[in-house]
């Protein structure tokens, strides 16, 4: 997916943010405002790619051009909006070895999981 992110550090500013899109503010105007170098423009990538489980499972269930409601991370209160979705796109390099160090780790955590250690003294 592509998406772009609003990230505010108090959740009062982000219920105003939140209501100002729900009237109809432009979700990249505003992202712009609280982002001027980058715009909240977070860029393509997959499932599985963002830190937090919530924005990720909160991103891949929007329609393009909708945006999610406020949701707390240790990060902040963020505002989602999904740009476009295109499942059949090549992933970039640092997209590609961020998942492949989530496979990696993820198949170390269960394979932890799975075993037991043993302490023989002689």
């Amino acid at each position: 997916v592509h998406a772009r992110q609003i990230l505010l550090t108090n959740s009062d500013e982000a219920a105003q943010v939140l209501a100002q899109l729900q009237n109809g503010v432009d979700f990249a105007a505003l992202a712009a405002d609280y982002d001027p170098i980058a715009k909240g423009d977070l860029g393509w990538f997959p499932h599985g790619y963002l830190l937090d489980p919530k924005l990720d499972e909160a991103i891949f269930t929007l329609q393009p051009g909708s945006f999610t409601p406020i949701i707390q991370t240790v990060a902040g209160y963020h505002i989602l909006q999904l740009i476009e979705s295109d499942p059949q796109r090549t992933l970039d390099p640092s997209a590609r070895l961020a998942l492949q160090k989530l496979a990696l780790q993820n198949w170390l955590d269960e394979k932890r999981s799975q075993s037991s250690l043993q302490i023989l003294k002689p």
